[in-house]
């Protein structure tokens, strides 16, 4: 195996991965071995970009370590609007839905969705905005 090949074996290899960044890929050593050079150890650096977590992110994390819980349901109109604040961050909430968690719902005197439930025993029933979640849970979230 010559030190071409090998590169481009790396290369292919490295191109059809899906990481999110390029690796980079560096031969340490070539040890001679009955003529061909073996490899002897190869070392893969991985280079990502940091990102600063969106706002809805940061929000739905703190609202979630803070306790509140967002009773919902798959069919109710407001509660996808609520959701939908969150973009794609909205798998993070703590949500209950009271069609696969009746009981659940009953046993928490949940009458009508959406409905927040709050650490300290509060509710609010009906959608909030970002901002009302942010400030009923002291969580940060920008003025915009």
């Amino acid at each position: 195996m010559n030190r071409l090949f090998l590169v481009g074996l790396l290369a292919v290899v490295f191109s059809s991965c899906s990481w999110p960044a390029s690796p980079e890929a560096r031969v340490i050593d070539f040890e001679p071995n009955r003529g061909d050079p073996v490899v002897s150890e190869v070392m893969v650096s991985y280079y990502f970009e940091a990102r600063e977590p969106e706002p809805e992110e940061v929000l739905a994390r703190c609202l979630t370590d803070r306790g509140a819980v967002l009773y919902s349901t798959v069919w109710c109109g407001p509660c996808l609007r609520q959701k939908a604040l969150f973009g794609p961050h909205a798998h993070l909430l703590n949500i209950v839905d009271c069609d696969e968690q009746m009981e659940k719902c009953r046993d928490d005197n949940i009458v009508a969705v959406p409905t927040w439930a709050f650490r300290d025993g509060s509710r609010r029933t009906g959608p909030m905005t970002l901002r009302q979640l942010a400030r009923r849970t002291r969580c940060p979230y920008p003025n915009r």
